[in-house]
This record gives structure tokens, sequence and C-alpha cells, in this order.
């Protein structure tokens, strides 16, 4: 190799070496920039949802509902729709119920009032005297989308918050043109507890359809993509319209208190009343003789007693 070409070849390795040397940091500066762009991304979900939880959180209550004899026979959460006090619920919820209570941030109810009811989507709407409630916001022209992400938030037995996020996997209709979603929760990026039950926000904190865990399932139902998943469904609030208006005669509940007490009174004579008869009955009739010749004497003897203080009494 000649002088000339020699010094070409040095000088061209020599260019793609510094080339390398100039470009090393602009591919450090543009892995570091995805990184940053990455952990914003975090960041600002993580701020978006917390402002989506103190938005709603003082509309969503905590429905707790009784049979007759007082024992509690459903309890779910529910979220005020208006000031007039109206409360979206479960109907599985309100499944042979007596009368209910309702809890909320700062209120309690015991005038719980049925207008409306659905079994078939888990759908109830009930109304209480509310004071001072701060409602959702319902959007009833939202159209649902698979893949956009939503929240649900609802109450846990000790009145505390359940937070689920997730996204629309599918939707699908289930009879007289109720549109059912179903969601797969993604894993929770908040020390949440999640749940089932609740409203179904979009993403703009307004309320696009109503949680039930009584509602049908959908055909064909495909695995998890991820470990922490669970199957969240819902109906869209767009479908359910209707529903809101009163149809039929609204059931007024009996109070949580008195009443279920005088029931449980009522309840606990009659069966101490049939326990009795069934306990003398498998005595025997020799022995119900027995025993109804000695409460007799008893009686007579408490009789004679009385007589003879009486009379001691009286003579003095």
């Amino acid at each position: 190799m000649k002088l000339p070409e020699r010094i070409i070849y040095i000088f061209t390795v020599f260019s793609v070496i510094f080339s390398f040397a100039l470009l090393s940091p602009a591919f450090s500066d543009s892995a570091s920039a995805s990184d940053t762009a990455g952990f914003m991304d975090l960041e600002r979900s993580i701020k978006e949802l917390k402002r989506i939880v103190e938005k709603t959180t003082p509309g969503v209550v905590m429905v707790v509902a009784y049979d007759d004899s007082g024992a509690e026979s459903g309890r779910g959460s529910g979220f005020f729709i208006d000031t007039q006090g109206r409360i979206i619920t479960n109907a599985s919820v309100l499944e042979d119920v007596y009368s209910a209570e309702v809890f909320s941030k700062s209120n309690y109810y015991d005038d719980v009032v049925i207008l409306n009811r659905d079994n078939d989507i888990d759908f109830a709407l009930i109304q209480v005297k509310a004071a001072g409630e701060i409602p959702l916001e319902p959007d009833f022209e939202y159209e649902i989308r698979p893949g956009e992400r939503t929240v649900v938030i609802g109450r846990s037995q000790d009145m505390g918050k359940t937070v689920s996020e997730g996204l629309v996997s599918s939707l699908y209709n289930a009879g007289e043109g109720y549109g059912l979603v179903k969601i797969q929760t993604t894993t929770p990026i908040l020390s949440y507890r999640p749940g089932k039950d609740g409203p179904l926000l979009n993403m703009a904190g307004k309320v696009i359809g109503v949680t039930g865990t009584g509602l049908p399932e959908s055909e064909g139902s495909e695995a998890a993509p991820w470990p922490d998943y669970q199957e969240i469904r819902a109906v869209s609030l767009r479908s359910i319209e209707p529903l809101l208006s009163v149809q039929g005669e609204p059931e007024q509940l009996h109070s949580a208190k008195s009443a279920i007490r005088l029931r449980w009174l009522m309840r606990s004579l009659k069966t101490a009343a049939v326990t009795g008869f069934i306990t003398l009955y498998d005595m025997g009739f020799p022995k119900l003789m027995a025993l109804a010749f000695v409460i007799i004497v008893i009686i007579s003897i408490i009789q004679w007693l009385y007589l003879k203080l009486k009379k001691l009494m009286f003579s003095r």
C-alpha cells in the first residue's frame, strides 16, 4: 500500500472512531430522555387518578340492607346522581330487603325508598332525604370504547375507599339493548384497596356506567394478559337512562331501628312458642300429664300461701 493510500485509510478509520465518539453522548441523552419521559408519564397518571378519586369520593356511599329479622342481608356501594338524594346501587344488595341504611362520607340515612330496580342487570335506584350531598356528574351521551382507561370507585366494609383502574376489553349486549362492558383491571399504582362495585368513571371523572356482580357473563372470555388481573363488569349509563325514571309505586322501606326490633320480638316469641310446643309433644302424653299435675299443685300451693299471708296481714 502506497503512502497516500495509507494516509487516506488511517484518516478514514480515525474519522469513523471520532464520529462514534461524538454520537455516543447523543445516544445516551436519548435513552435518558426516554427514561425521563416514562417516569413523567407515570407521575402524570398517578396525579390524574388522585384527582379523580378526590373529586368523586364524597358522592360515593355504602348501602347496607337488612331482612325482617334484623340480620344483614346485603351490602354494597352506591353513588348520588343528583341533589334530590337519588342513589344508584345494585339490585343484588336489596334482595329480600326489609329495611336499609345509607352511609355517606358525613351523613347517615335510614329513610330509604326504592324507586326502581332491574334484577337482570343488577340495577337499583333508591332515594333518601339528602342533606348537602355532592352528587357525581353523569354523562349519558358518552360512548364507551374498547381500550380506553376507566376507574371504579367504591366503599369497603369499613367505609374506606376502594379504587380499581383498568382498560375496557370488550363491549356486548345482554338483551333489551343494555350495553354491557367488560373491564380488565391493571396492577394498582396507588395504595387503595381494589374493589368491584361502584360507579364506572372515565378519565374526566364523569360517571359512564354502573358496575355489578350480578351482571350476565359474556361469551368467549379471554385469558388475563397480566398477573394481577381481575374482571369487572358494568352496564353503560347511556343504555340505562330510561331506568332512572320512577316506574310503578315506590317502595318505602322500614326504619332500620324500631321496626326491626318489634319484628324481632314477635319472631322470637313465635319461635319460643313453637319450640315449647315441640318439646312438650316430644315428652309424650304420660309425662305431659305428670307435668300438668305438678304445675297445678305448685299453683295451688302458691295460691294457698297468698291467701294465708293476706289473712294474717288484715287480721292485725
